[in-house]
């Protein structure tokens, strides 16, 4: 019944709630009692309480967040959105030109004035949105991602290690509280944990994203390693060829989708420059499925690491540029 609330009546009753809803709005007192008598059915249909029970009680026993305060996050993250736009996209042009319109203001404008004072930069790292295009239209990454069967997947990892090539297996770990991710270098001898940090709070990290972040940090130690260590062949003698394995398909099928994917952009559009930048250094870009948790070596050593990093305690360990 819980689920049944969040994921089909809430979404309807919330439709458009930045246009509505929003600091120094008038009518939102109303609104937000008129739709708190909708959460108060929803409430007490999960819990199977009587009428009397306060509706501060059976949000809370419910584990539903009060009206004021689901309305203040929405409205929240889609002004946030909108100053993270590109500086040449025609909504943040539009948003610019508002300002100065004295009648007739967007619904919008309040909650963007508000936004805007509790979003005020505190550090060097600027607000970055998604980008518009992850590679370019005629570029396409799918043809780079393999993933076949169970048993063919290790026999392939372990026949990858033994012929030399640069094997990369990025993995991650979210917690109640942190996310980190690792990644780990296997050769002929075995694997070693070469990359290890948290990189994010659990509130805002998703499993998805983390594994994007975990793949594009792989792809940030393959170039540093290939600039400090030159490889002992000619281009022309021998092609070079780096592959990462992952055992999240769901990571692979993002970045199989390109420009039409939708989490993690602006790590893809990152993955995306990284192939490229490999690839006119004469270096072979891949990625391979493996099967996860079955033991398979350098798969391991970075799960147990990533759970490692977001198991501990205190702040974050990634650099400010590279927390999502």
């Amino acid at each position: 019944m819980r689920q049944l609330l969040l994921s089909w009546v809430l979404p309807i009753i919330d439709y458009a709630a930045s246009t509505w809803f929003g600091p120094g709005k008038r009518g939102t007192v109303r609104l937000c009692h008129a739709l708190g008598k909708v959460q108060r059915l929803g409430a007490r249909a999960i819990l199977r309480v009587w009428k009397a029970v306060a509706l501060p009680i059976l949000e809370a026993e419910a584990n539903v967040e009060a009206t004021r305060v689901r309305l203040t996050r929405k409205f929240v993250a889609h002004a946030t959105k909108l100053l993270a736009l590109q500086i040449d996209n025609p909504v943040r042009e539009a948003l610019v030109y508002a300002k100065g319109v004295q009648r007739h203001l967007s619904p919008l404008d309040a909650t963007i004035a508000a936004v805007t004072g509790w979003l005020k930069n505190t550090t060097t790292r600027p607000l970055l949105g998604n980008p518009p295009w992850i590679h370019a239209p005629w570029a396409r990454l799918s043809r780079r991602v393999g993933i076949v069967e169970k048993n063919q997947a290790i026999e392939d990892a372990d026949r990858i290690a033994q012929a030399g090539i640069a094997s990369l297996y990025p993995d991650a770990s979210v917690t109640t509280r942190l996310a980190a991710i690792a990644v780990a270098r296997r050769d002929k001898e075995g694997a070693v944990v070469v990359h290890q940090e948290s990189i994010g709070w659990a509130s805002t990290c998703s499993v998805l994203t983390t594994e994007i972040a975990a793949i594009a940090a792989a792809f940030d130690y393959a170039q540093e390693s290939f600039e400090q260590e030159p490889p002992k062949y000619p281009f022309e003698a021998l092609r070079l060829r780096v592959t990462i394995l992952s055992d999240s398909q769901y990571a692979f099928e993002a970045i199989r989708a390109g420009n039409s994917a939708r989490t993690g952009r602006a790590l893809l559009r990152r993955i995306a420059e990284s192939v490229y930048a490999l690839e006119k250094r004469g270096i072979d870009v891949e990625f391979r499925w493996v099967p996860g948790h079955t033991g398979v070596c350098g798969n391991t050593e970075p799960d147990r690491a990533a759970r490692e990093a977001a198991g501990r305690g205190g702040a974050l360990t990634a650099p400010l540029a590279r927390r999502i």
